[in-house]
């Protein structure tokens, strides 16, 4: 979403150029790439949540 307010991640990879992009909105989640901001992929916020909770599990 062009306009967004975008979070950069806390956790920066590959000497802090390597990152990813988040803007939270009500209805969607957009993912990005920090380096290169297009193009951007959206999700339902449910669907990033379940995306969240099986990146966390060891």
């Amino acid at each position: 979403m062009k306009g967004g307010r975008w979070r950069k991640s806390s956790y920066i990879g590959g000497g802090g150029s390597d990152c990813v992009e988040v803007d939270f909105a009500e209805t969607r989640v957009a993912v990005r790439d920090s380096k290169t901001t297009d193009p951007e992929r959206a999700f339902e916020p449910f669907v990033w949540q379940q995306f969240l909770r099986t990146a966390r599990q060891p």
